[in-house]
């Protein structure tokens, strides 16, 4: 089956997702919180839906996903933890979730936009989508 028309996905490739905890659910410091999501019901994020809803329209994409994201994460947390979290899996896409906690602690938002753009410029040609949760005045400098 070829590519269709407008889909920039291609077969094989490797599509991982990071952020905060609307992409997972983890939280440091043991990232082991299945039992206590188990029983809130609240275990599923958007980037499990978006895999298997690919994976169950696209299965002769052959696609890679990978969640690297940690729940309670920042701008500042996301570029501490790149090397060993993404890079080692090589993506093709990333799709970045970010910005409510950085709202919450009041990282300005000139850090926020230069750590993303950081984080962006390590990728070269890997395309990055970013889903921002931002609450606050921007035209005080922080979210």
């Amino acid at each position: 089956m070829s590519a269709r028309r407008g889909f920039l996905v291609q077969r094989g490739q490797t599509i991982l997702f990071d952020g905060d905890s609307l992409t997972s659910r983890r939280t440091p410091p043991s990232l082991d919180t299945w039992p206590y999501l188990e029983i809130m019901n609240w275990r599923i994020t958007y980037a499990d839906e978006v895999s298997r809803l690919l994976f169950c329209l696209r299965p002769d994409l052959k696609l890679t996903f990978h969640n690297a994201a940690v729940g309670g994460s920042t701008c500042r947390g996301l570029l501490r933890r790149f090397d060993d979290f993404v890079l080692p899996h090589r993506p093709d896409w990333v799709i970045l979730t970010l910005g409510g906690n950085d709202a919450r602690i009041g990282v300005p938002m000139p850090e926020f936009k230069q750590n993303k753009i950081r984080s962006a410029l390590d990728f070269d040609e890997t395309p990055l989508y970013t889903a921002l949760s931002v609450s606050g005045d921007i035209d005080d400098g922080k979210f």
